[in-house]
C-alpha cells in the first residue's frame, strides 16, 4: 500500500470515527436492546497476502446463535429485527472504520473473504491477495444487495462458490490492476451513494406497493382537507399556510412510518386485528410527530381541533379500503368453497382447531360448518372463529341445520358411544372420519385450554 493511500485511509477513518461516534453509539444501543449480548462481533477474514485478521461488524444475529450458511441471504431467518435493518442500510459495516485505522483494511479494495473460501484463491484469482481488502470497491458497489441474488431453492454456499465469487473477483482484478487515489475516491463516493439508494428496492416497491401508497397519500390529504372543511366550513384564508404545509407533512410522516414499520409488506387481503392495531399505532405516532413539526417549527400556529379531526378521519379513511378488501376476500371465500364437502368437527382441542383452519383453505376441498362438543359451557359460543353447534347427541339436529357431509372425530369416546355414532351417521348419510383411530398418538395430546369467544366468557377449560 502506498504512503499516500495509507495517509488517506488514516485521515478518513479518524474523521469518520469522530464525526460518526453518536451514530455508532446509537446503533450499538439498538443492537443490544433488540438482542442482548455484545453489539459488535469479529469475523476472521483473509487479508493481504493471505494474512488472517479479525474484521469488526455490528451483530445481526442473536449472540448465542451458531451454525447455518456462512453467507447471508435475503430474509435470513437468523437475523434479528435490528439486524435486518442495519444489514439493509449497511450500518453493520461501520465498525470496519477501526479495521481501516489499524491497517487491516483500506477504504477501497477487494472485499475480504472468509477463510472458508481460501481454496478459491487459485490461479489468476490468487492475485487478489496482493491487495489490501477494502470497505468499498467495484464488487461491493455492483453487488450491493448480494443477499437478494441467491436462488431460493439452491444451496447458498454452493451458489457463492460457483457463481458470485468469480463475478466479483473478475471485477476486482480488472479494476485494481490500474487503480489510483483519484479513482479510489470515485469508488468511495459511488459506494456511499449505493449504500443509501439501495436501502429500498425501488422497482419492486413500485411494482408491488405503488398503488396502495398513492391511495394512502390521497386519503391522508383528503382527511386533512375534510378536517378544515368541518372546522371552518371551507378552506380558511388565515390558515391556508398551515393547510398547504399539512398536505406535505402528514402524508410524508405517516407513509414513512408505515414503510419503516413494514406495514406495506403485509398482505392487505388478509388484513387482521393485529394489522389494524399496528396501523393505528403508526398513524397516531406519525400524526403527533407531524403536528409537532407543523405547529412547532413550520407555521407555529394551527387549530388543535383540526389536528384531532384530521387524525380521526385519517384513521377511518385508511381502515376503510383495507377492511373492504378483507371483506371481499372473506365473502369470495364462500364462493370458492362452493361444492366442497361440508364438515363438522367433534372435539374442541388443538387437533380440531388445526383441522378447522386447514379445512377453511380454498384448496382443501372442504368447508368448515362448526364444532360439536359435549361441554355445556361451549354451546352457542364461537371457537377459533367457528360456532360450537351443540353436543354429540345433537348430531341429527345439527345435520338438519347445516347439512354436513362428514363428521370428523378428534376427541376420544368409548366403544359403546362410538358404535352408536357410527350407526347414526350411517342412518343420516354422513361419513364418519375417526381421526383418533387414524392418529392414536393424538389421544395423549388432547387436553388443552382454549379461548372461547362469547359475552361474559373469557376462558373456558375443556378436557376431552
Amino acid at each position: 500500500m502506498s504512503v499516500l493511500r495509507r495517509t488517506f485511509d488514516i485521515a478518513l477513518a479518524t474523521l469518520g470515527l469522530v464525526i460518526g461516534s453518536p451514530l455508532l453509539g446509537l446503533v450499538a444501543l439498538a443492537v443490544w436492546i433488540d438482542s442482548p449480548g455484545p453489539a459488535i462481533f469479529a469475523q476472521e477474514r483473509l487479508g493481504r497476502r493471505g494474512r488472517r485478521f479479525r474484521m469488526y461488524k455490528y451483530r445481526k444475529f442473536p449472540a448465542l446463535m451458531k451454525g447455518g450458511a456462512s453467507v447471508t441471504v435475503a430474509g435470513d431467518a437468523r437475523m434479528t429485527w435490528v439486524g435486518a435493518v442495519i444489514e439493509r442500510t449497511k450500518l453493520d459495516e461501520l465498525p470496519q472504520l477501526w479495521n481501516v485505522l489499524k491497517g487491516d483494511m483500506s477504504f477501497v479494495g477487494p472485499r475480504p473473504e472468509s477463510p472458508a473460501y481460501a481454496d478459491l484463491f487459485e490461479g489468476e484469482y490468487a492475485k487478489l491477495l496482493d491487495y489490501t481488502p477494502g470497505v468499498f470497491g467495484p464488487s461491493q458497489v455492483h453487488f450491493r444487495n448480494e443477499s437478494e441474488l441467491y436462488p431460493p431453492g439452491d444451496d447458498p454456499e454452493k451458489f457463492y462458490r460457483e457463481y458470485l465469487f468469480t463475478k466479483k473477483a473478475d471485477l476486482d482484478l480488472e479494476y485494481f490492476a490500474r487503480s489510483n487515489i483519484l479513482t479510489d475516491i470515485a469508488w468511495i463516493a459511488r459506494g456511499l451513494w449505493v449504500s443509501a439508494a439501495g436501502v429500498v428496492d425501488w422497482w419492486r416497491f413500485v411494482r408491488e406497493h405503488a398503488l396502495l401508497v398513492m391511495g394512502d397519500v390521497l386519503l391522508i390529504e383528503a382527511a386533512w382537507t375534510a378536517a378544515h372543511l368541518i372546522r371552518y366550513g371551507g378552506l380558511p384564508e388565515r390558515e391556508m399556510s398551515s393547510y398547504l404545509w399539512g398536505l406535505a407533512v402528514f402524508p410524508s410522516a405517516i407513509v414513512g412510518g408505515m414503510l419503516g414499520a413494514g406495514l406495506y409488506r403485509r398482505i392487505i387481503r388478509h388484513f387482521s386485528l393485529s394489522d389494524a392495531v399496528s396501523l393505528a399505532k403508526i398513524v397516531s405516532v406519525s400524526w403527533m410527530l407531524g403536528v409537532t413539526l407543523l405547529m412547532g417549527f413550520i407555521v407555529r400556529s394551527s387549530s388543535a381541533l383540526v389536528a384531532v379531526l384530521g387524525w380521526a378521519l385519517t384513521l377511518n379513511l385508511l381502515f376503510i379500503p383495507r377492511l373492504y378488501v378483507r371483506y371481499r376476500e372473506a365473502t369470495a371465500g364462500g364462493a370458492k368453497h362452493a361444492g366442497a364437502k361440508k364438515i363438522v368437527i367433534y372435539g374442541v382441542n388443538d387437533l380440531g382447531a388445526a383441522l378447522a383452519q386447514w379445512a377453511s383453505l380454498e384448496k382443501s376441498g372442504f368447508k368448515m360448518a362448526g364444532f360439536l362438543d359435549d361441554s355445556s359451557s361451549l354451546r352457542n359460543r364461537m371457537v377459533s372463529g367457528h360456532s360450537a353447534l351443540g353436543g354429540l347427541g345433537d348430531i341429527r339436529t345439527v345435520h338438519a341445520a347445516v347439512g354436513m357431509d362428514e363428521l370428523w372425530l378428534v376427541a376420544p369416546i368409548n366403544a359403546e358411544r362410538l358404535s352408536w355414532l357410527a350407526g347414526t351417521c350411517d342412518d343420516i348419510g354422513v361419513s364418519l372420519v375417526d381421526f383418533m383411530e387414524m392418529y392414536p398418538f393424538a389421544q395423549a395430546a388432547m387436553k388443552t385450554a382454549l379461548v372461547v369467544e362469547g359475552p361474559g366468557i373469557e376462558k373456558t377449560a375443556t378436557t376431552v
